[in-house]
């Protein structure tokens, strides 16, 4: 890392920072990926939340109110190796189907059936 920064004159601080916090976590991180979707009803957003740790990554399908404070559902998807790739390779936006309980992966055409 010290190379990189060097060579690039990057603030080598910013990366010990960040490097000193994953530890300080136990490489656990919980986040939640891309913007969520409203429902066609305006009633309800869809979100991707991703749940990291050293040994694998656990992804849910969460649904909150329209005011995204109040959570509705939540459906486990998948639980994958902790590799960063997977993000982008297997997962794109999701988008509601026309029923209110169902969900799509834009991506690889998966629907998800929520119980609402």
């Amino acid at each position: 890392m010290r190379l990189l920064t060097d060579k690039y004159k990057w603030d080598y601080s910013v990366f010990e920072d960040a490097y000193n916090d994953v530890l300080s976590t136990d490489f656990i991180i919980k986040r939640y990926w891309r913007k969520p979707v409203m429902s066609s009803d305006k009633k309800m957003k869809a979100q991707l939340f991703l749940d990291f740790n050293n040994e694998r990554i656990d992804v849910d399908l969460v649904i909150r109110d329209r005011m995204g404070k109040i959570e509705i559902a939540r459906k486990h998807i998948k639980t994958v190796q902790p590799h960063m790739f997977f993000v982008d390779y297997e997962l794109d936006k999701v988008k509601w189907k026309d029923k209110s309980d169902s969900i799509m992966d834009k991506k690889s055409g998966k629907e998800y059936r929520l119980s609402l």
